[in-house]
């Protein structure tokens, strides 16, 4: 070997950065200028450094692989406060080993690493002198000691069942998952409890499908789906389905499988076995009708004969369900269904859904259930379709009457005067709002003792306040503050926010927080508009572990997001002498109007700045970070050390507050009118339609339309000015004709379509 030779590499516990010795450089540290061949865009080139990543993986078809990717030496790293003017440039026996930033995380289980560097990386101008020699296929040591994320993935309960349903034919079953690698497939398995029967099947890509648009947001969003038939199970018997998500990379243990995961909480997270009825005879149903004019509690019939049931109706919901037959179709005629204090007299644990709906030919706006006080549901799993619920007084509610209960909102409009104490579902274990128009005035936080954590999905409303959540997609609401789970029992994991519109009309609250006062792992915020408009500024739509918190984040994926208007506060570390520690971020593809991030140089001038504070430098060297733009930044104070790949700001400086992302038309308070509403759809030139973001990413956005791997924000300029374009359903059969949007909707994109590759 000779000097200016690379002859060692390691990458570092952390994962983030790798460790290069030159042989013979000892002591001219600070003399030597590093090169990493970036283009103007921060893409790599052929001068740019790299490391080939050997990983433990899996194929489309489900077998366990091996996965080779590249992952590029971006940025050299300086020391922490006060030595932030020097490089992390050690002395070695007369060698220099100098620190280096990666694009991406590098994880234990990486078997093997080979390192390429081009000739004159470094430029030393010290006492040996002369440029960097090449290096090809240098074996490295991998120190990391990172242990690959499981992915987070929930049962898509509006595209597929939800347990405690009743299938007849061929029934749907979608999960919605994600991985900071990819997901490689997602694995179905039902099992008949009595019959012993097995269905399997292995998907590889994921399919999008419309939210109703009558009553719900009439968004898009796609999941992995399969469609299971019922011939093999027997009549009556509990079928049993399971998933397991396989990451593209990632060890056996890294795979998320719901096999065992029964409880409550499982469901609650939405990876739990999802366990259904086999009703292929469709003699299960027991029926019961309520009409609160003509019918009378007394002389109603629950049958399983629906002509007989027909004939003897209940007056009221509460008599219809208190009833002897324990029926679970209970259905509405037209009119308002006063429902008073406790719905039913005792506590029924029925493991199904007792599914109170309208009547056939009726809907939401013929139905109205008129709640007047605490209404405790008593049944284990209580929905109510298409209806409209309406309060007759501030202190209402529906109770769920603590753990082991669900309640069910399916295509339900709410007509709330004024806010009541808490919201639906209070105490419950879960709260599932599919394709609702929540309106305005709810109140969806929860006390510290409750449990309640509620799901939204193919929603719209109004201001939702402060609202604790474990997943929202495909909605659409005026104003929100989504926070964890208060409840201390749950922690703030496998939560997915995506394909969302969210708007802010200067609430102080951010839109979403994330890891703010717990730490976080395994978050998805992914296809989604954050807007910010109305008067003044200063706010922030989204914060994850934001300003003063003390959390750790560990894979949170922030995904083909537009942030407008306002701040997006983004893995802090601004607090104390450190101690926290965000790993395996990811954030890609994303707007940012305001992208801010705070270490160890928050607050210097002004005493505040602290050399402890290094936990997030994985993300303040863009690592993970690849293909977002900013705009602006609140000032160079806030910006990070290297952007990522692909990732740059806008404007110089990065204070300027002038919109380059070309919006159709732009809403928000610091780059557009202002007025809100706006039109985030990339204009002809605009950067975000030209940047280069291979997958994993969103597979479409919120219109239905397919993403490619040239697009950064939520909304994509469809091809041929919006043509339709890509495959139709897999499963025609299974999804309804799709009633028109609501004008606010600016595109309407309607085949169901298909992409293939890893999200």
């Amino acid at each position: 070997m000779a000097t200016g030779d690379i002859i060692a590499a390691a990458v570092r516990p952390t994962g983030w950065g790798v460790d290069l010795t030159v042989e013979g450089w000892g002591g001219d540290g600070g003399s030597v200028a590093y090169g990493y061949g970036l283009d103007a865009a921060n893409g790599p080139t052929a001068a740019t450094p790299y490391l080939d990543v050997t990983d433990p993986g899996f194929t489309s078809a489900g077998a366990a692989s091996t996965v080779t990717r590249r992952v590029h030496l971006t940025h050299a790293v300086r020391l922490p406060y006060p030595d932030q003017a020097l490089l992390d440039e050690v002395d070695d026996a007369g060698d220099l080993t100098v620190r280096v930033a990666l694009s991406d995380w590098v994880d234990a289980t990486a078997s093997s690493l080979l390192l390429s560097v081009p000739a004159g990386w470094g430029a030393n101008s010290g006492v040996a002198g002369g440029p960097s020699a090449a290096v090809a296929g240098l074996a490295a040591a991998n120190g990391s000691a990172l242990s690959t994320p499981v992915p987070i993935a929930q049962w898509d309960g509006v595209a597929g069942v939800r347990s405690g349903e009743r299938v007849r034919d061929a029934f749907a079953v979608a999960v919605d998952a994600y991985h900071i690698h990819g997901v490689a497939a997602v694995r179905f398995t039902a099992t008949g409890a009595n019959s012993g029967h097995v269905e399997a099947a292995v998907v590889s890509v994921r399919s999008a499908a419309r939210r109703d648009s009558l009553v719900g947001s009439g968004y898009w969003h796609s999941a992995f789906l399969h469609a299971f038939p019922v011939d093999g199970f027997t009549q009556g018997e509990r079928v049993d389905v399971d998933f397991e998500v396989l990451p593209a990379v990632g060890p056996a243990a890294a795979v998320l499988s719901t096999a065992g995961r029964v409880t409550s909480a499982d469901e609650v997270y939405g990876r739990n076995t999802c366990s259904v009825t086999c009703d292929k005879e469709g003699a299960l149903d027991v029926f019961a009708y309520v009409d609160a004019a003509a019918g009378d509690d007394a002389t109603g019939l629950a049958s399983g004969d629906p002509a007989a049931a027909d004939a003897a109706p209940f007056a009221t919901i509460r008599g219809a369900l208190d009833a002897a037959g324990d029926a679970n179709v209970v259905l509405l005629r037209a009119g308002t269904h006063a429902v008073a204090a406790a719905l039913t007299g005792s506590v029924k644990s029925l493991a199904e859904y007792r599914v109170v709906r309208a009547a056939d030919g009726e809907d939401a706006t013929t139905v109205t259930v008129s709640l007047d006080g605490l209404i405790r549901t008593r049944n284990t799993r209580v929905e109510f379709r298409d209806v409209t619920i309406s309060h007759a007084s501030k202190n209402t509610y529906f109770d769920g009457q603590n753990s082991g209960r669900f309640v069910r909102f399916r295509r339900c409009r709410f007509d709330i005067a004024e806010k009541p104490a808490v919201g639906h579902g209070y105490k419950a274990d879960g709260c599932y709002f599919d394709e609702c128009d929540l309106g305005e005035n709810q109140h969806l936080t929860i006390l510290a003792t409750s449990v309640a954590p509620y799901q939204f999905d193919g929603c719209r409303g109004g201001s939702l306040g402060t609202t604790r959540w474990f997943r929202v997609a495909a909605c659409r609401f005026a104003q929100g503050g989504f926070k964890r789970p208060a409840n201390g029992s749950f922690a703030e994991q496998n939560l997915i926010f995506a394909n969302t519109w969210v708007g802010d009309a200067g609430d102080s609250t951010p839109s979403l927080q994330i890891a703010q006062d717990a730490n976080a792992e395994g978050v998805a915020v992914v296809g989604n508009v954050f807007e910010w408009s109305g008067p003044g500024g200063g706010g922030e739509m989204i914060g994850v572990s934001r300003d003063g918190s003390t959390t750790d984040c560990r894979h949170i994926l922030l995904w083909g997001n537009s942030f407008v208007g306002e701040r997006g506060n983004i893995l802090y570390d601004d607090q104390g002498s450190g101690g926290l520690v965000h790993r395996h971020t990811s954030v890609r593809a994303n707007a940012f109007s305001n992208f801010n991030i705070k270490s160890d140089l928050f607050g210097i001038g002004q005493g505040g700045a602290d050399g402890g504070r290094v936990g997030n430098w994985g993300p303040l060297y863009g690592c993970g970070f690849y293909g977002n733009l900013y705009e602006r930044a609140a000032s160079a104070e806030f910006t990070p050390e290297f952007t990522g790949l692909f990732s740059r700001y806008l404007n110089d400086p990065v204070s300027a507050t002038s919109s380059l992302f070309w919006f159709t038309r732009d809403g928000g308070t610091e780059t557009g009118d202002g007025a809100g509403d706006g039109d985030y759809t990339p204009a002809d030139g605009s950067p975000l339609s030209a940047i280069a973001v291979p997958a994993p990413g969103p597979a479409f956005d919120l219109f239905g339309t397919p993403r490619g791997e040239d697009v950064a924000g939520a909304i994509v300029l469809p091809a041929a000015a919006g043509a339709a374009a890509g495959a139709g359903s897999p499963f025609p059969s299974l999804w309804p004709v799709w009633l028109p949007t609501p004008a606010w909707l600016r595109r309407d994109g309607r085949a169901v379509r298909v992409r293939r590759g890893r999200v």
